[in-house]
């Protein structure tokens, strides 16, 4: 589980519906240091490159993860270019990816 922080809440259904979609496929992974969280978005490809992600992206996989829609897995050997560590790979589970392709059918109200 991640620790519970001082997060804004995210209600952008846009941005989780992309985060959601982003973890099914590029993937995320989450660096965990003496100080707390990280989280990183696979580079494209199978490459084993990660690279940082906003702060809103950051927030919405976080909050996703306290919700236990998402699922922390197992350890695996990520780089940045200079460096090489050990990240837990973010899952999505099969009913959260239904549930994302059912939205992504919903019309959905003109911005204002």
């Amino acid at each position: 589980m991640v620790e519970p922080g001082n997060r804004q809440v995210v209600n952008d259904m846009r941005l989780v519906e992309s985060v959601i979609q982003t973890a099914g496929g590029q993937g995320y992974t989450l660096l965990r240091n003496g100080q707390g969280s990280t989280v990183h978005r696979r580079a494209v490809g199978n490459t084993g490159l990660i690279e940082p992600v906003d702060a809103a992206e950051a927030a919405a996989v976080l909050q996703l993860l306290e919700q236990d829609l998402f699922t922390v897995g197992g350890l695996h050997w990520v780089g940045t270019g200079r460096r090489v560590m050990q990240a837990h790979a973010i899952l999505v589970s099969t009913p959260l990816r239904r549930r994302a392709a059912r939205w992504r059918t919903y019309r959905r109200p003109a911005a204002r």
